[in-house]
């Protein structure tokens, strides 16, 4: 997009880039929303970061928990000492670390050495700190867990990169503005049209004794926009600086670049060079080309995660705009972090990177079950209030799945006498997880989206109350927790030494986000129920009172009590039998309620991509949220298998209507859809199939009985996806919503 040159004003604003590379000295403490420029965090369990609350300074500091995880640094110039901070974290009660961990440096990136290597020697009870001297040729420091001892972990904190010490050797640095221009760094500068600015870079020698030498200066191209005004220096004795002066003079609006080439007798860089990089007017040059339908791909696509693949060869950046609706258009001068509305368009800016013909992939956030979402790919040239975007951007659009369970469920039959039994071999055993891990795996790598300003949210399943954090996640800085819906107290395992980081304790099907102290600590063990009357507390969606039989409930928002419900049938099913004891529904909580709570809310997009997402990391599935009519195979306060032919509780609809009760099932669906519906009175029905475009694929019309009636509706025709059926009985509708696989 062009921007129109609306004023002019003498402005000189300057950046340093680093071109991935982090500058000497820098340093990194692990409390930031992501990695400074340099720095790489890789983390196997989530490639992405986790972290411990404690560390050296009582702040955040990096989890290392897995072998080949690491942190690295690709430093821009020589490295002086190094310092940073080390714990051994165990078990409670362990005194001894056992594990290999070690500190690398390398040249390239890809050929490393030790510098310091400690196995089994951490210490357990504090931070030790300790300090190490790269070579002068190293640019990348690793620190690398090597080998990882079962229940053995590191905390890393505080990594701080010195400057060399000066030696009596000849040692050049160059600066501009009192910052620090490494090798291959950018500056960036912005002036009206026609308006010289004068760019004095600071040659220093940081030698001790020997003179540093000039051989020469000069700029890459003799092209338009950058000059040396001036003498340069030829000699620099030890402490001293001298220097050269550049002048920008843009003639025409737009983007100016060259390099500044200094060639001494410095050992280590001979050949010194600062990009140099300016605007003139009100805006860099708008990327020129179009971007290829090859460079956006979806190498990877499942319902609660979609990896995108990038590749932008027009331009210096690009971001990508993820959306369902429109996903609206960057404006000129506009900066914009992860989860901005550009343009104020329903998408949000999922990625920002550098263009160019290497691929580059992410992992965006908040990905749900069934939902088509669309990619665009916006280049821009230019830094802060002057980028100018492409007007137009290249999309692609990509659908998730829903609900994968594949022949996880071969064999089973629900008009089975041993159902109930044979489904708890299904989901159990599975892999258990620690309770600790619970932030690491469903908050960051699921629960947590982006928003506005570079912060992330998460939502407290119980009340629908949003919170909005900076990373790291901290559960005590957001007043968060995790609710055991299916209640620890109401465990046969109960109390915490002998429940505490049991399978059944740290299951996540059954821990959800919650406000600790207006939800989770509200809520208590009370039973989940529905309030007659003036509820005696209330916190957004959520509330307490009494029932119907004048017992205090919990009633949590309207839209998860489904999940809460089929978290709690799973609970049932996957621990009854385990050391002996018995699961059956805890005698406080009605078990009527939740199976009408089931049935009134169905898995939605995001409880379906929860259940695959857990299943990859845990090993096991809900069942109900696969099969929703499996609830009526199973009498859960006894745990016994009951006839599919038995009553199971439908979801009431209207008793002053005509429809008193309806059931749906299977959903989600394949070939057929069994539906039963109790009517008052003779009346004619109508059942209309709706797909999300709104057209209506599926219509049917019969005069029925008083009484139940079954229906049968046949989807085999019907594509994969997501869609509405309508029940309309004289004055009463009733809208559910389907999936068809």
């Amino acid at each position: 997009m062009k921007k129109l040159l609306t004023t002019a004003f003498a402005v000189c604003l300057s950046q340093l880039s680093l071109q991935a590379q982090a500058p000497v000295p820098c340093a990194y403490s692990f409390e930031l929303p992501a990695p400074p420029i340099g720095w790489t965090e890789f983390l196997s369990v989530t490639n992405g970061t986790t972290r411990y609350t404690g560390g050296s300074d009582a702040s955040a500091c990096c989890k290392l928990d897995g072998t080949a995880e690491y942190v690295q640094v690709q430093l821009a110039d020589e490295a002086g000492p190094i310092t940073y901070f080390l714990q051994g974290k165990v078990a409670a009660g362990v005194t001894t670390w056992l594990g290999t961990f070690t500190v690398e440096q390398s040249v390239n990136g890809s050929t490393w050495t030790p510098l310091h290597t400690f196995t089994g020697n951490l210490s357990t009870s504090a931070f030790g700190s300790y300090t190490d001297t790269p070579n002068p040729a190293s640019r990348y420091i690793r620190f690398y867990f090597t080998n990882k001892t079962s229940g053995n972990n590191v905390a890393l904190d505080q990594i701080n990169v010195a400057r060399p010490i000066p030696t009596p050797a000849q040692e050049i640095n160059a600066s501009i503005n009192s910052t620090n221009y490494p090798v291959g760094a950018t500056y960036y500068t912005q002036t009206p049209i026609s308006t010289p600015q004068t760019i004095n870079v600071l040659v220093s020698n940081l030698g001790t004794s020997t003179p540093l030498v000039i051989n020469s200066a000069n700029l890459l191209t003799s092209g338009p926009g950058f000059t040396i005004a001036g003498a340069v220096p030829t000699t620099i004795a030890a402490n001293s600086s001298a220097t050269i002066a550049v002048t920008f003079n843009p003639s025409a609006a737009g983007t100016y670049t060259n390099q500044l080439i200094i060639n001494s007798n410095d050992a280590n860089e001979g050949v010194y060079a600062i990009n140099l990089y300016g605007i003139g007017g009100n805006a860099a040059t708008e990327p020129s080309g179009n971007i290829s339908s090859t460079l956006l791909t979806f190498p990877e696509s499942k319902s609660y995660k979609t990896k995108v693949r990038v590749t932008c060869i027009i331009g210096e950046k690009f971001l990508v705009v993820k959306s369902i609706g429109a996903p609206g258009i960057p404006q000129d001068g506009s900066q914009y972090l992860i989860g901005d509305a550009p343009g104020g368009g329903q998408g949000k800016v999922c990625f920002i990177g550098t263009s160019g013909t290497n691929a580059q992939e992410f992992y965006p956030t908040d990905v749900r079950a069934n939902t088509p979402y669309t990619y665009t790919v916006y280049a821009y040239n230019g830094f802060g209030a002057y980028k100018n975007y492409t007007a137009t951007g290249y999309d692609n659009m990509v659908t998730s799945s829903g609900g994968q369970p594949g022949t996880y469920y071969n064999g089973l039959n629900p008009s089975a006498s041993t159902f109930v039994t044979d489904l708890h071999a299904k989901i159990n055993p599975h892999t258990s997880i620690f309770y600790s891990n619970y932030k690491a795996l469903i908050v960051k790598d699921f629960e947590a989206r982006d928003t506005t300003a570079g912060q992330r949210v998460i939502t407290c399943a119980e009340s629908g109350e949003n919170v909005i954090y900076t990373e790291p996640f901290d559960w005590t800085a957001t007043n968060m927790s995790r609710e055991h819906v299916f209640a620890h107290s109401w465990m046969p395992n109960y109390p915490a030494n002998t429940g505490s980081e049991k399978p059944n304790y740290n299951d996540f099907y059954n821990l959800f986000p919650a406000n600790f102290s207006d939800v989770n600590q509200i809520r208590g063990n009370k039973s989940y129920g529905e309030i007659i009357g003036t509820p005696a507390y209330t916190y957004k969606g959520c509330k307490i009172g009494f029932d119907a039989n004048g017992t205090s409930v919990f009633e949590p928002l309207e839209s998860s009590k489904g999940d809460l419900a089929r978290a709690i049938f799973y609970m049932c099913v996957a621990y009854n039998g385990v050391d002996g004891l018995a699961w059956t529904m805890p005698t406080v909580q009605q078990q009527d309620v939740l199976r009408k709570w089931h049935f009134q809310d169905l898995p939605s997009n995001y409880e379906i991509a929860r259940n695959d997402y857990i299943y990859e990391v845990q090993g096991n599935r809900n069942p109900f949220i696969d099969y929703p009519d499996w609830l009526c195979s199973i009498d859960f306060r006894t745990m016994n298998h009951i006839n599919l032919s038995s009553p199971c509780a439908v979801t009431a609809i209207n008793e002053q209507g005509n429809i008193k009760s309806y059931a749906l099932y299977p959903n989600p669906a394949t070939n057929v859809l069994y539906l039963n519906y109790y009517l008052q009175r003779n009346t004619n029905t109508s059942l209309y199939l709706t797909d999300v475009t709104g057209k209506q694929v599926l219509t049917t019309t019969s005069q029925d009985a008083a009484g139940l009636q079954e229906k049968q509706i046949n989807i085999a025709n019907l594509s994969a996806g997501i869609y509405t059926l309508t029940i309309q009985v004289d004055g009463s509708v009733v809208h559910q919503r389907v999936v068809i696989q």
